[in-house]
């Protein structure tokens, strides 16, 4: 029985000092204790000799464009952030704790660089993970975390949206100088292996620069920047915006073909303008407000916009001049413009012809002055007071030189046609005499007076009313053609010069 509860208090024995054994903390978590009772401080420099700078390496890999605005000209990035220096306090020899050649810290518990990127716009600055950084016996410490940076990007919006946009993003340490801090950059082969490409930009290269900038205080502290090379697609913009504006504009100069009888050629001058209003705001909308570097596609829209009101404006003339009395007689002016000018240039042919005017030449005075025979004709013609006189028959030269009438009577002139009157006088037995020859040459005289009031006047035309406004519509479908050409060759040629300028 005793040999029994010695036995038995043995093995308890046993089993307590075991028990105890394993509760022993493993060599990892003595050497982290042992590390982070002698570290100190975690806002000082963990170097020995305080005139000797850290130098921090630092990698930006991005992984993801999730935003870019180009109206608040902010970029927002998806990316992995390693950061890599030497902390002198945390060295050990793997050999006293059982091989342990790596330990991971919790990063408020070591002193971290205060690397900062500047131009941030985010409420809540750098999105860091909470994650633990891995530290080496020969004391190398890498951090690497993924996080979300916004900052600011200028936008360069002429070549929308055939646009490549470079943006920069700037690390540097905020209170510690190129005396303390040296930051340089982690090499690596190439940053495209982790891209993640949305569709919307095409990451193409990402340059990394050094700069050393120095402040007004004589401080001089290290930048290292970040240029994001990034292209956009432009398929989407292609098919949603720039294919239905082009389609527009052709579809405005219909407003000019469409007949004004078929009562739409306003509605349809309006439909197109609210059209084109509403794609430039989608345009605008996207882009940033400023002054430069404005859309060479803004010029495309532009004279649009302008050419879809101007085409509202002259169809309401058309429209005015087409249902216009033609009892109201065609301005002479307006004929010469209409059918003298504008129909040839736009090749026009209508139903009338211009009415020859009189033009005074040797050739012509004797062509007039020669009387016809056998020759009947009728005009209407104005008396030097401008009213109408009475329709002229004439059958014959003899009836037109002389009228029966008592001798010596009242002389008369008489018009011939529109550029010669005959002067009749009363029968005379000698037609020769003196008299009868001085009241011809005073008839002659009355006769070259008329004919150089009626040099410039035009004979009645047959035009109408509706064929000026066909004219005029023609001539504006023209000059609207015109313009939209030359405005697609314009920015054509623009995107080609700025292509080749970068």
């Amino acid at each position: 029985m005793a040999d029994m509860r010695i036995v038995l208090i043995w093995i308890g024995s046993m089993l307590v000092l075991h028990s105890e054994s394993s509760r022993e903390p493993s060599n990892q978590n003595r050497l982290l204790k042992e590390l982070l009772d002698n570290y100190g401080y975690t806002t000082v420099r963990p170097v020995y000799n305080l005139s000797h700078p850290t130098t921090v390496e630092l990698r930006l890999t991005i992984v993801q464009v999730i935003e870019l605005n180009e109206r608040h000209q902010t970029i927002e990035i998806g990316a992995w952030l390693t950061q890599r220096w030497t902390d002198e306090y945390m060295r050990w020899e793997p050999a006293d704790y059982g091989g342990v050649d790596h330990l991971y810290v919790h990063k408020s518990l070591i002193w971290l660089p205060d690397v900062t990127m500047y131009k941030n716009v985010d409420r809540d600055f750098e999105s860091y993970k909470d994650i633990s950084a891995k530290v080496s016996h020969t004391g190398l410490v890498n951090w690497a975390t993924p996080v979300i940076l916004k900052c600011t990007c200028t936008i360069d919006a002429r070549l929308f949206p055939f646009d490549t946009q470079v943006c920069q993003i700037r690390f540097s340490s905020w209170a510690l100088d190129s005396r303390e801090l040296n930051l340089t950059e982690i090499k690596e082969d190439s940053r495209k292996n982790f891209y993640t490409d949305v569709g919307v930009w095409e990451l193409l290269d990402v340059v990394v620069e050094r700069e050393e900038v120095s402040y007004d205080d004589g401080t001089t502290y290290v930048d290292l920047s970040h240029f994001i090379h990034l292209r956009r697609r432009p398929l989407y913009h292609l098919l949603q915006i720039i294919l239905p504006c082009l389609l527009l504009s052709l579809l405005n100069l219909m407003v000019f073909i469409l007949p004004p009888q078929s009562g739409e050629k306003i509605s349809l001058g309006v439909t197109n303008l609210l059209s084109l209003i509403l794609f430039q705001q989608l345009i605008s909308g996207n882009l940033p407000p400023t002054a430069n570097n404005a859309p060479i596609i803004g010029f495309y829209f532009t004279p649009m916009i302008a050419l879809s009101c101007t085409s509202i404006v002259c169809t309401v003339a058309v429209l005015g001049l087409f249902y216009r009395d033609n009892r109201r007689p065609i301005p002479r002016w307006v004929v010469y413009i209409v059918f003298g000018i504008l129909s040839r240039l736009v090749c026009h042919r209508t139903s009338g012809e211009i009415a020859p005017t009189i033009s005074k030449s040797r050739r012509g005075e004797s062509s007039l002055t020669r009387e016809p025979e056998n020759v009947e004709s009728t005009y209407d013609l104005t008396d030097l007071s401008g009213n109408l006189t009475e329709n002229v028959r004439e059958s014959s030269p003899a009836k037109s030189l002389l009228r029966q009438a008592g001798d010596w009577d009242e002389t008369r002139c008489r018009p011939y046609d529109a550029t010669k009157q005959l002067c009749t006088v009363s029968h005379s037995k000698t037609h020769d005499s003196p008299v009868m020859r001085a009241r011809k040459r005073v008839c002659d005289g009355e006769s070259e007076t008329r004919l150089k009031r009626h040099q410039t006047r035009p004979l009645p035309s047959s035009h109408t009313w509706r064929e000026v406004a066909v004219v005029i519509d023609r001539t504006a479908l023209m000059l609207s053609l015109l313009i939209t050409l030359c405005s697609i060759v314009t920015c054509v040629v623009s995107f080609i010069i700025s292509f080749h300028s970068e």
